[in-house]
């Protein structure tokens, strides 16, 4: 195992929950895990991921493709970005609910307006943000199972391609969760 504190793990945990949640809601993705940067990514060909662009890139990157997106496919997308920090919280906060933070709100802030309508208020914008948080986490509690799989592949190997997500996720049965 190369991560050697929790929060070098919650790392990949993190991306191991965009990951599984992508899964769930039919998309493919794999992730990426750079340790001695302290930094993880999800997206479609992990292998392709460069560093360098990971840490210039801004959340605006993404606009072009949100107006082209439907109500439904943005959401998801806040799904999948709010899955990280929800993922992790399941695992390392289980009994707190925490929020999105860091990049991943950056990008739900960015997603919003084109979901809510240009004009959304900021307390519009911080409800659909807790309303994607509360939804990810809801996904992801019956597959804890899965995201822990792919964290600790991830840890190991440092990079997981979108098929192997797939596969680790089809083949967890998913758990009752208590109410």
């Amino acid at each position: 195992m190369r991560a050697s504190t929790i929060a070098e793990f919650s790392i990949c945990l993190h991306e191991a929950s965009h990951a599984t949640a992508a899964a769930l809601l039919g998309s493919s993705v794999g992730c990426r895990y750079y340790p001695d940067e302290s930094i993880g990514v999800t997206m479609r060909s992990p292998k392709a991921a460069v560093l360098r662009d990971l840490k210039n890139s801004g959340s605006e990157r993404f606009c072009e493709i949100y107006k082209k997106c439907s109500i439904e496919q943005l959401f998801r997308k806040a799904l999948q970005m709010a899955a990280g920090c929800a993922g992790a919280d399941l695992f390392i906060n289980p009994g707190i609910k925490e929020t999105v933070d860091g990049i991943d709100r950056q990008d739900i802030e960015n997603l919003a307006p084109f979901a809510l309508g240009k004009n959304c208020s900021d307390s519009e914008i911080d409800i659909f943000i807790e309303l994607a948080y509360t939804r990810s986490r809801s996904l992801l509690e019956p597959y804890t199972d899965a995201v822990r799989l792919i964290a600790l592949e991830l840890n190991w190997q440092l990079i997981i391609e979108p098929d192997e997500v797939k596969r680790i996720v089809q083949s967890i049965t998913p758990q009752k969760v208590k109410k």
